[in-house]
């Protein structure tokens, strides 16, 4: 059993926050199908849901050509530039190096595909921090990215949380079995988390809740 908790973060709105290029991708799609671009605040919402279920809403359609070309899309957008129109929360850096000196396990699972996940994270140098860095491809739940970290990780699931901001990052946490940790900082609603074992506020407070569990 490995020694020190293990802690498997979300990244879109819990280490950082791509508003900007999620935004500004969606409606480089939106565009490409050619339907109007959203505002903003009509788009946030479907930050940290699949691409897929955001698309269906965003077209009206389940067509799956259709999805499949807005995904393409986004990510042609994202991929390049959109990535990089993001920033990291105030405090995540120090957050992430205290806990990994303290002993700690440190995993990402998000509905990113993996290898633009740890992108993300080289290009904020936050990578060196965390064993793995693992996401998923379309219609994969992320309870199976979640999954795959606690038989990666081993040790009892008493000693594994999942931190996120938004309402599918408790239910992955719930589906295995393990402590969920919410965000307020991110894009989810206080009600979206009221399934989660705390809520915290700022990394500082969640710092201080990983140093006395």
């Amino acid at each position: 059993m490995p020694e020190g908790l293990t802690i498997i973060f979300d990244l879109d709105g819990t280490l950082s926050n791509p508003q900007e290029g999620i935004v500004k991708s969606f409606n480089f799609a939106l565009r490409g199908l050619g339907k109007p671009p959203r505002p903003e605040k009509d788009l946030i919402q479907y930050i940290g849901p699949t691409l897929k279920s955001a698309f269906s809403e965003l077209t009206g359609t389940c067509d799956d050509a259709v999805l499949l070309k807005a995904i393409t899309l986004f990510r042609q957008r994202y991929y390049s530039v959109g990535f990089m129109e993001n920033t990291l929360y105030d405090g995540i850096n120090n957050l992430l190096a205290r806990l990994k000196g303290a002993g700690h396990h440190l995993y990402i699972a998000t509905l990113k595909r993996g290898a633009l996940a740890r992108k993300v994270g080289e290009y904020f140098g936050i990578a060196e921090h965390f064993t793995g860095i693992l996401g998923c491809d379309l219609d994969i739940p992320k309870a199976d990215v979640v999954a795959d970290i606690l038989e990666m990780a081993g040790g009892q699931k008493d000693a594994v949380f999942m931190v996120g901001d938004r309402e599918t990052d408790m239910a992955a946490g719930a589906a295995a079995g393990i402590r969920t940790v919410g965000v307020s900082w991110g894009f989810g609603s206080r009600a979206e988390l009221s399934a989660a074992e705390t809520v915290v506020d700022s990394p500082g407070d969640l710092l201080r809740y990983f140093q006395n569990a």
